[in-house]
């Protein structure tokens, strides 16, 4: 896993999810960092853990090495840390990479005994809304070819063969103005074709019940049942509602996560996005009309902020005007 202070209790929450489907002693968690994570936090995080019986390995980045990961106009570098992961963990062969939005919900034996039949990286296929066909094409990618990054079964070994790191950040720097997901199309343009398609229940994707039709069109209908039936791994991938942890989030799986971090050291501690004395005017409205009326208020609000900030930018020329000098009009 990978993520910034502020992700921590929800990264937190996703080893704690696996935590219940396996004897800890199995597993070992690689802590990727930015920097910015206090060694108070990581000792908290290992402590535990060890209570647990897991392990855990923390690395952590320098600033200049993170802020020169591809990223896009909506994400920040930190989310191409994954792309570093053979050079990071030079004595690894296998990981599997999780989001800190998924949540385990079941063993994950069988997912880590696949076998990849020599590709370097396993994922699962993703699901492109129709919106954003026309960036997946740009970047010369089949909308349907794609897979999703928030799940990730990575043959280190052989992906330092190839030189996979050296390759991809060479692919971010070259399309770097094209990027919007950036990792993910890194990923995707790096190993076109080269990749191994998992079970749709290993990445059980937002996608899966909100674009239903879209879906299907992507991953086969009895696997496409089971991801949403039966996730092995649930992925809260999109927009903030979204999240498990948006105060109006309706996702499937949203309490289990919920749980899942109340039952970490930072239970309570995590504050829940966008609890304002507005959503919870919304929030008592029937269920089928609070996330219309949110993004509406989402939109007002955006507007009133680039209104002030027109204004204000407004005020600055003004001041900055000779008061000496006379213009006309």
């Amino acid at each position: 896993m990978g993520v910034d202070r502020g992700y921590l209790p929800y990264a937190a929450a996703v080893m704690r999810s696996a935590l219940d489907h396996h004897d800890p002693g199995r597993l070992r968690f690689h802590f990727l960092h930015d920097g910015g994570v206090p060694a108070a936090d990581t000792d908290r995080l290992a402590r535990w853990l060890d209570g647990h019986g897991a392990a855990l390995d923390v690395v952590a980045l320098d600033s200049s090495v993170v802020d020169g990961l591809p990223g896009s106009r909506i994400f920040r570098p930190i989310v191409s840390m994954r792309l570093l992961l053979p050079r990071l963990l030079p004595e690894t062969d296998r990981v599997l990479y999780l989001d800190a939005d998924t949540l385990v919900c079941d063993s994950l034996e069988p997912l880590w005994a696949t076998d990849l039949a020599s590709a370097p990286i396993g994922a699962v296929r993703n699901v492109v809304e129709a919106e954003m066909d026309a960036h997946v094409r740009a970047l010369g990618l089949e909308p349907g070819a794609v897979f999703n990054s928030g799940v990730l079964l990575m043959d280190l070994a052989a992906m330092r063969a190839i030189g996979s790191v050296e390759r991809l950040l060479s692919i971010g720097a070259e399309r770097r103005e094209q990027l919007w997901w950036p990792d993910q199309d890194v990923l995707n343009l790096g190993f076109a074709g080269a990749w191994r398609p998992l079970a749709a229940r290993w990445n059980a994707q937002n996608s899966y019940y909100t674009l239903a039709e879209l879906a299907a069109n992507v991953v086969p209908a009895g696997e496409l049942a089971e991801a949403r039936d039966r996730p092995g791994i649930r992925h809260f991938e999109g927009p903030s509602t979204c999240k498990p942890w948006h105060y109006l989030t309706t996702s499937p799986h949203w309490r289990e996560f919920r749980d899942a971090l109340a039952r970490t050291p930072w239970a309570g501690e995590a504050v829940l996005e966008d609890r304002t004395p507005a959503t919870r005017l919304i929030r008592r409205l029937p269920q089928d009309r609070q996330l219309p009326v949110y993004r509406w208020w989402y939109r007002q609000r955006g507007l009133a902020s680039r209104v002030r900030a027109r204004a204000a930018a407004a005020r600055g020329r003004v001041r900055r005007v000779d008061p000496h000098h006379s213009a006309r009009g």
